[in-house]
């Protein structure tokens, strides 16, 4: 015999397998048959357990053919009210007509089929069976059609139910999916959850879909769910039509049926696919790199939310092979520091494994307790090998001395409560007469240490006659411990007071006791009074076990001098000669006024608003960071109006915009009556209160350095005097409450913001290779005589627009346009003069050309910002160079502000040509060097004969100089605290991180994004001393721009023949003028003085 899967309620199965269960002793099983039993009897118990029991009768019985043979459907829970079709709600169309399911007379109807009549409950007229074979389908048989939970059937097999959803369930699903739109993916697990536990039929999906979402977002779903259907229908994954797959109507599938259950699942399969689909994606890589590793975070939590962010926010397949790469770099660079220097000594294949760099992240997680408790045993361990040393007191005596700070530092602190001893005396009233002091001796000592925290205070001594070592420990309170003044203080005050409550009888207003930590005070009003608490005050803290010592007793009496005698002398008093002829009368005097004028920046200033003025001003400053760059600006404004609002320069802080925006306001109010309100309360202080207060101090600190804003604080306290009667009020910021005060300041907060951003930006890219005067060709010139005597004087020819042109193309431009064109292409590049004209010769000529350019580059306000001061030294010694390009290299390392992890700038330099090379890099080690010099140097230039370095670490280290030892480079070191010894290195580490600026602040970018643009301008730059660029010593030709064409009469082989002629050619050239400019190198002297001379 053989128990049915889900169980049965038949008692022809329950019995014998009972007596079964019962001969072999399987007494453990039986209950779980006593329950099936039960159930099948009691009805009631089935509907509150939630079981539906359908009994399907296929065999005519007797009644049945006395009610004309119907199939007769018993619910076997029924009660005898209630409605059955309200307890299980089938997903077909509701019923007919009552005419159609009665009939005429006892509600019979009539089918077609066998012919005879058949009768059917309100169940079996509601099923899909019964729907299906109307419509002219299967026929015969008895099918069970109320899907779509699985219940026990009437001979224990399964059969499909349907319940439908409770508004319980659809509200804590669409709390649970949230918004479709926001989180697609998270709304999809949801519905794939339902799927999967409530197994809905189409009906039901329905219902879902407009719980969870509005009809536009599942008008969505329905048109991804038909492209991915169309797609299985090409490919043939699927069979049938896409109507059959997709159904915009019931399609009443039968889920008892093999077809009907098929078409079902693929239909949920489609639909979980099309709610992850349907809302387009918006890629944002940056949400990706945004996410961080959180302090506590475990390392899985964090690698879910890097997915979870991957699958919102970017195209990746994260369970993929690229995928899990990716994730595994910005796993291994976005983690806790401690996880992530830990990541970064894993080699090869390890770096790229998602679960190697888990399981070494977990284990560096778990391990963060243990370091924690090893660090702490570790000073615990420290506090018991400290040694006790002796200090020795005036008195010649030595007093024992542990070193107990590495205790002091893992201990709690007990914050004292403990008055000022001058407070303490104050309150001592004048008619106290008789005093006593009682200082005790060791005090601390007095007080015994906790049986448990004696091991904390050990320490080792030394036997001076034997030299054996020991370890002792306190039992009485350590000098020396943080907390021994408070709990000794804490613990005599207790005693103190206990002594005054319990055995003093004299009356508190007659004496009073003053504790200061070991120093006790004692006042009465009589002398027998003092002596008899005193007595009782020492017996007292001799049984307490405290000492007092008698060396430190003093007497102290008022000695009356028999030889002294006090009398009014005869003289007078000076002031008595400044006394006024006029009678003196009460004199008024407020000390509030008179601080208020002295220290006031203006007398009648007020905080509050003045009546009748002429004008309303709010003011505000905005200063903001916004891609690396501070933006700053004021707005000062009416309630209605803007009356003044500019930017200010990128950097200034938001104190100095606030400042600046009261001040302009007092300046606008000149000669007016005005109320001005400010949300600074900086600029509201200073106008107040500290701004003449530090111009009465000098404007210093108390360190004597200069204040910060001076200059903008002296031009306020200026104009603050400029307005006939003014008030500064301060309104609180940012509020949303209605109000003239509150509008005012919104709108001025909103205008600062607005014009803090309107900054001319210029466009930091290259010079352009072409002749820029030709969009000022276009137009008669304006010469004046001197440019016509410069053309004669250059052999230049006018054109037919009337320009003179030299014979080598050179355009003689009048002045006035020169400097517009040097402005232009300076701010292109910021270049100093000399390069800047060297570079544009050689397409335009114009008289005092270097002196314009020398004023335009003093004038740029980026070039004065960033550029040094530079004066022209002594002529030096010379480096060493190389003889040929890529032979000879100095390098350096230059720290810049982090970005895009990189904080360091590894920088080559190739002393023959001036070509520079420059890598982003995280880290200053050693095997930055050896990477680059590896991948990047040796590769493009070949083995260099020699480099030069500071004697920094990272280039000292054993593998750089093991690896120049190996290919054979002489590796020099420079001079230590002399930077001129790296000099063409620290140059170019200058001009380097001058662009970089410049570029940043120009173009909005980060630096390593602008490095290669600062490179191409260094290669580019015509060099000084030779007048050609490191472009031309390498290849041989100018640098020509986008816009190049090359010469098109050349064609085929005959270009390039041209071409390696005039390269031989113009190398010879320049290499040979580079090596004739060169200085003397640092062997030859470049002096006839010696060691030892006079001079």
């Amino acid at each position: 015999m053989q128990w049915p899967r889900n169980g049965t309620l038949n008692h022809d199965i329950i019995t014998p397998m009972m007596h079964y269960l019962q001969d072999n002793g399987k007494w453990e099983e039986i209950p779980y048959l006593d329950l099936f039993y039960y159930l099948g009897r009691r009805t009631d118990w089935q509907k509150e357990c939630g079981i539906m029991v359908l009994t399907v009768a296929n065999e005519k019985c007797r009644g049945c053919e006395n009610r004309d043979q119907k199939a007769d459907y018993l619910v076997k829970y029924k009660d005898p009210e209630e409605d059955v079709s309200l307890l299980v709600s089938p997903s077909a169309p509701p019923p007919e007509t009552a005419s159609e399911e009665e009939g005429a007379e006892g509600g019979e109807t009539k089918e077609k089929g066998d012919g005879k009549s058949k009768r059917h409950t309100p169940i079996s007229k509601r099923t899909r069976g019964h729907l299906v074979s109307k419509k002219g389908g299967r026929e015969g048989g008895t099918h069970v059609m109320a899907p779509l939970r699985e219940a026990v059937g009437p001979q224990g097999d399964r059969v499909m139910v349907k319940v439908p959803f409770s508004p319980n369930d659809l509200m804590i699903w669409k709390q649970s999916a949230g918004s479709y739109r926001e989180d697609p993916d998270r709304t999809a697990r949801v519905v794939k959850m339902v799927i999967k536990t409530q197994n809905p039929d189409w009906n039901d999906l329905q219902v879902l879909l407009d719980t969870l979402m509005d009809s536009t977002e599942k008008e969505m779903v329905l048109r991804a769910m038909t492209e991915k259907a169309r797609e299985m229908i090409r490919l043939r994954v699927a069979d049938g039509t896409l109507n059959e797959l997709v159904p915009r109507e019931d399609p009443e599938w039968d889920p008892n049926t093999a077809r009907g259950h098929q078409a079902l699942k693929e239909y949920q399969e489609l639909l979980i696919e099309g709610v992850r689909t349907g809302i387009p994606k918006t890629v944002n890589w940056s949400k990706l790199y945004s996410v961080k590793q959180e302090k506590n975070e475990s390392p899985s939590a964090f690698l879910e939310r890097l997915k979870e962010t991957a699958r919102r926010y970017t195209s990746l397949e994260v369970e993929g092979e690229a995928g899990r790469l990716q994730l595994a770099l910005i796993f291994m660079g976005q983690s806790q520091e401690d996880i992530r220097k830990k990541l970064q000594k894993l080699e090869g294949e390890d770096t790229r494994n998602l679960e190697k760099l888990l399981e070494v992240a977990w284990k560096v997680y778990n391990n963060r307790e243990k370091e924690s408790v090893r660090k702490q045993q570790a000073s615990m361990l420290a506090v018991l090998q400290q040694a006790v040393g002796r200090v020795k007191k005036p008195n010649g005596k030595y007093r024992l001395v542990q070193d107990l700070r590495a205790m002091n530092e893992i201990t709690k602190d007990i914050h004292p409560v403990v008055a000022n001893p001058y407070t303490l005396l104050t309150s001592v009233s004048e008619k106290f007469e008789w005093f006593t002091v009682i200082n005790l001796k060791d005090a601390f000592f007095c007080i015994p240490l906790a049986l448990e925290s004696r091991k904390y205070f050990a320490f080792e001594w030394e036997n001076p006659d034997t030299g054996r070592r020991r370890q002792l420990t306190w039992s009485r309170l350590p000098q020396g411990f943080k907390n021994s003044p408070t709990i000794f203080g804490n613990q005599l005050a207790r005693e103190l007071e206990e002594w005054k409550t319990t055995q003093v009888t004299v009356p508190s207003m007659f004496y009073v006791v003053l504790q200061y930590v070991d120093d006790i005070f004692l006042a009465a009003t009589e002398r027998d009074i003092c002596s008899q608490l005193t007595i009782s005050l020492l017996n007292m803290l001799g049984q307490g076990g405290y000492r007092v010592s008698r060396d430190k007793a003093q007497l102290a009496l008022l000695r009356e001098q028999d030889d002294i005698e006090l009398k009014i002398t005869p003289h007078l008093n000076p002031a008595e000669f400044l006394r006024s002829d006029r009678e003196e009368g009460e004199l008024v005097h407020d000390c509030v006024e008179i601080i208020e004028q002295v220290y006031a920046s203006r007398e009648d200033l007020k905080d509050a608003p003045i009546d009748s003025p002429d004008w309303e001003l709010f003011t505000d400053g905005s200063s903001f960071v916004e891609n690396g760059t501070r933006y700053a600006g004021y707005a000062v404004v009416t309630t209605l109006q803007v009356i003044e609002a500019k930017a200010l320069p990128p950097g200034t802080s938001a104190q100095k915009v606030e400042i600046r925006a009261l001040t302009r306001a007092l300046e606008l109010s000149k000669g007016k009556r005005v109320n001005v309100w400010t949300d600074s309360k900086y600029a509201f202080g200073v106008v107040h209160v500290h701004g003449a207060l530090w111009k009465e101090r000098g404007l210093l600190t108390s360190q004597g350095s200069t204040i910060k804003h001076r200059d903008e604080i002296l031009l306020l306290l200026e104009a603050v005097r400029k307005p006939e009667a003014v008030a500064v009020m301060h309104v609180p910021g940012h509020q949303k409450e209605d109000g003239k005060i509150y509008q005012g300041n919104r709108l001025a907060d909103k205008t600062a913001k607005r014009v803090a951003k309107e900054i001319k930006i210029q466009s930091a890219l290259i010079p352009a290779k072409g002749n820029p005067a030709d969009s000022y060709m276009k137009d008669e010139p304006p010469y004046l005589p001197d440019d016509v005597k410069l053309a004669h004087l250059v052999k230049a020819q006018k054109n037919d627009k009337g320009w003179y042109v030299t014979a080598t193309g050179q355009v003689v431009v009048p002045a006035k346009i020169m400097r517009a064109i040097l402005e232009t292409e300076h701010y292109k590049c910021h270049w100093g003069a000399e390069a800047l004209v060297k570079f544009l010769k050689n397409e335009v000529i114009s008289n005092q050309m270097l002196t314009m350019a020398k004023r335009v580059n003093a004038t740029c306000p980026t070039c004065v910002k960033n550029n040094p001061l530079v004066r022209k030294q002594v002529q030096m010694g010379g480096l060493k160079v190389g003889p040929q390009p890529g032979d000879y290299w100095q390098i350096d390392f230059s720290e810049l502000p982090k970005a895009q992890g990189n904080k360091y700038l590894l920088v080559y330099v190739c002393t023959f040509s001036g070509w520079p090379e420059a890598f982003p890099c995280r880290t200053n080690q050693a095997k930055e060097v050896v990477k680059t010099l590896l991948k990047e140097i040796i590769p493009r230039f070949g083995i260099p004969l020699g480099m030069s370095s500071d004697r920094g670490p990272h280039f000292v280290a054993g593998i750089i100089q093991g690896v120049a030892k190996a290919l054979g480079i002489r590796w020099d070191l420079h001079t230590p605290w002399r930077p001129q010894s790296s000099g063409q290195v620290e140059r170019m580490n200058q001009t380097l991180k001058n662009q970089l600026k410049k570029i940043c602040q120009e173009a909005k970018v980060q630096w390593p994004q602008a490095l290669p643009i600062a490179l191409l301008r260094i290669r580019i730059k015509p060099r000084e001393r030779i007048g050609v660029s490191p472009y031309e010593v390498l290849y041989g030709k100018a640098y020509h721009a986008a816009t190049y064409q090359g010469d098109p009469h050349l064609t085929g082989d005959q270009v390039l023949l041209n071409y390696v002629l005039s390269l031989n050619k113009t190398l010879a050239a320049v290499r040979g003028a580079l090596q004739w400019n060169h200085p003397l190198p640092l062997e030859n002297p470049v002096h006839d003085i010696s060691p030892g001379d006079h001079v």
